[in-house]
């Protein structure tokens, strides 16, 4: 599909504010954390974002008729992209720095290289291959804040840190299985994927929500004024928006040059942290970040530059 000048900046408008808002994300759930449960904050996210995807649904004059057959991967992906993603993410940022978080969160294009190369049959160069090295180490730096050396011998002391890697993972392999059945399923508008998504993550995490019995948390968020802000902008623009601006994305762009505009993410996240958390902006942060997106350009480098 060729895409016309100003539908591609469109595109890339919307690619930029996503990946603004998540960078902003991090932060909002990293201060709502002390005070409510991380299953709270996705619950009470979700339900928003839910609410503006139906809105946008009606606005867009969109039917939700969809074929039987495709429930069960709306399902697949509910569990993965909402109900495990986000709960995982929020609660690895119990130990997890909001800053730190959005480096790690930075290698989600190498996961989406890596991954394009065996389920898309995008090629993986050489240059790709120093790309993936070089970023790992910039995340080596990141959460070791420059002692590798104690990494190499002892590991990644902070479990948030191991949990957002994963997460990173996750949301690539979430990113490309959605590419695919985006292009399997041509009939299906993307806007109702991402609500069939988002619907089944929260039907999963409302009964937990329930079983949970995390109920106060709802009445504490509603009395103060900041907590409640921080979920409006959680279920608003993170969720609600945001999912629907990377789906439209996704079904027109390649997966390795959607994942590219993350790293845009971090820094947001890290001057956010800063401002808004207190949290250092230290020299092994920003020269591991670095690293971080010099191996994410490898990594997105087109192969004519090798020839």
């Amino acid at each position: 599909m060729v895409l016309k000048s100003k539908d591609l900046w469109l595109l890339y408008l919307k690619l930029f504010l996503t990946v603004f808002v998540w960078g902003m994300s991090f932060v909002a759930t990293k201060y709502l954390i002390p005070h409510i449960a991380p299953l709270s904050v996705v619950f009470s996210r979700v339900l928003i974002g839910l609410m503006v995807l139906g809105i946008l649904l009606r606005k867009r004059n969109v039917s939700l008729r969809v074929s039987k057959s495709v429930i069960p991967w709306f399902l697949f992906f509910g569990v993965i992209a909402i109900y495990m993603h986000l709960w995982v993410q929020a609660y690895a940022l119990y130990s997890s720095k909001a800053s730190t978080a959005t480096w790690i969160v930075a290698t989600t294009p190498i996961f989406i290289a890596i991954l394009s190369r065996f389920l898309l049959k995008e090629n993986l160069s050489y240059l790709k291959i120093l790309g993936i090295a070089i970023s790992f180490f910039g995340v080596l730096v990141v959460v070791s804040e420059g002692d590798i050396s104690l990494v190499l011998k002892q590991g990644i002391s902070t479990v948030g840190d191991i949990i957002i890697l994963v997460t990173s993972f996750n949301w690539a392999f979430f990113s490309v299985i959605s590419r695919l059945f985006l292009h399997r399923h041509r009939e299906i508008p993307q806007l109702v994927s991402i609500f069939y998504t988002v619907l089944f993550g929260f039907i999963l995490i409302g009964i937990t929500f329930i079983l949970k019995g995390y109920f106060n948390d709802l009445i504490i968020v509603l009395r103060d004024f900041k907590l409640l802000v921080a979920v409006l902008f959680l279920g608003l623009l993170s969720t609600g928006l945001a999912y629907a601006f990377w789906y439209d994305a996704l079904d027109a762009l390649e997966a390795s040059k959607v994942g590219v505009f993350m790293n845009i993410q971090p820094v947001v996240g890290m001057v956010a942290a800063s401002i808004v958390l207190g949290e250092e902006m230290s020299f092994s942060l920003i020269f591991g970040g670095i690293l971080i997106l010099i191996g994410v350009y490898f990594v997105n480098k087109t192969n004519r530059a090798l020839k």
